[in-house]
């Protein structure tokens, strides 16, 4: 691990695994299975051409997997909870998060991205595009957000989603913990 507390930099520029036209901001993405052994997360995601992922944490110490355009404007972020130090289990948040989010007025949707499946919605402030996602595969929480500002929003709305589809849980993690 690097002295800053990241753990990996997976550059995704010049792989040869085509995956097709997914919109505007890419014209041809190509994408690859990041190594499972190169992550300190349970989960694995296919990332767009130009897209690096990090690990960075947060002000709390809360560790979570950044996915960063090659032009650094946006932020695709992924973090998960552990259930047993919390009194709420992964079901329960997900359609918590969803209730509150429909009361608050927004969107919310069901949704499958590999693995997960949980609700999407969709929202923003006076200068951020923000998406998100609330997740679980089986008892696993996940929390997932992308935002921009608001002049790019939906600009990576395609690559993203693909991105998502691709989320799988990694086979040993679920294994110990089934």
């Amino acid at each position: 691990m690097h002295p800053s507390g990241e753990v990996g930099r997976f550059q995704m520029d010049n792989l040869s695994s085509p995956l097709g036209d997914f919109g505007r901001s890419a014209a041809k993405p190509h994408a690859l299975r990041m190594p499972e052994q190169h992550t300190p997360f349970p989960w694995s995601i296919e990332l767009a051409s130009g897209w690096v992922v990090e690990t960075r944490l947060d002000p709390d110490r809360t560790e979570f997997m950044a996915i960063i355009p090659k032009n650094k404007d946006a932020l695709l972020r992924l973090t998960t909870y552990n259930p047993d130090e919390r009194d709420i289990d992964a079901v329960k948040w997900v359609e918590s998060v969803a209730h509150i989010n429909r009361v608050k007025g927004r969107s919310v949707t069901s949704i499958r991205c590999g693995d997960f499946s949980g609700y999407t919605l969709r929202f923003a402030t006076s200068d951020e595009s923000l998406r998100g996602w609330v997740m679980r595969a089986g008892s696993f929480p996940l929390d997932v957000s992308y935002r921009c500002d608001l002049k790019n929003s939906g600009r990576d709305d395609l690559l993203v989603d693909h991105m998502l589809k691709t989320l799988l849980m990694n086979k040993q993690y679920v294994a110990e913990i089934g």
